[in-house]
């Protein structure tokens, strides 16, 4: 598995779905086909995680991000992740911004050679109209936000949640 890191800027609004505990607060702001972004707050004590559910195609896999106050989460699809000499190639991009500019951005690539598991990415909407597509649910501070579709058909749940350090 490869997971870049690097430093970036952003900001956002905070409306929709959302998941609160002592200190910490998150909600949904925007979905599209092909990433999500939810805003909050987390206090010093909290961390910002994203969580590829276990299956029986790999372990359990997180990526945590260490913010103090308002932030936005945004978790985007893409074909352009660096892979190295020049190269790209599929996977997530997974960012936690703070108002100043200050955040972190993990490159999660999605190869044979990696842990996390082929397939595509269906990021679940707000609502639906279909009794068969799962929408975005909270349970506790976890949102879950999307499924990794497998080749074999199995649906792998990710999400972004905020826990204690």
């Amino acid at each position: 598995m490869r997971v870049f890191v690097a430093f970036l800027i952003g900001l956002t609004s905070t409306v929709g779905l959302a998941a609160e505990g002592k200190g910490t607060s998150m909600s949904v702001t925007k979905t599209g086909k092909q990433q999500v972004i939810l805003s909050g707050h987390s206090d010093a004590s909290h961390e910002v995680v994203l969580r590829i559910a276990k299956s029986k195609h790999t372990k359990q896999l997180e990526w945590t991000s260490q913010i103090e106050g308002e932030f936005t989460a945004q978790l985007t699809a893409t074909t352009n992740i660096p892979l190295g000499e020049g190269k790209v190639g599929k996977g997530l991009e997974f960012k936690v911004q703070h108002p100043s500019g200050t955040g972190s951005t993990s490159y999660i690539t999605m190869t044979d050679a990696d842990p996390i598991p082929q397939g595509t990415i269906r990021f679940r909407p707000q609502k639906s109209d279909s009794a068969t597509q799962p929408t975005i649910e909270r349970n506790g501070n976890t949102v879950i936000i999307a499924d990794i579709i497998c080749e074999d058909g199995t649906t792998i749940p990710v999400s972004i949640l905020i826990r204690k350090r």
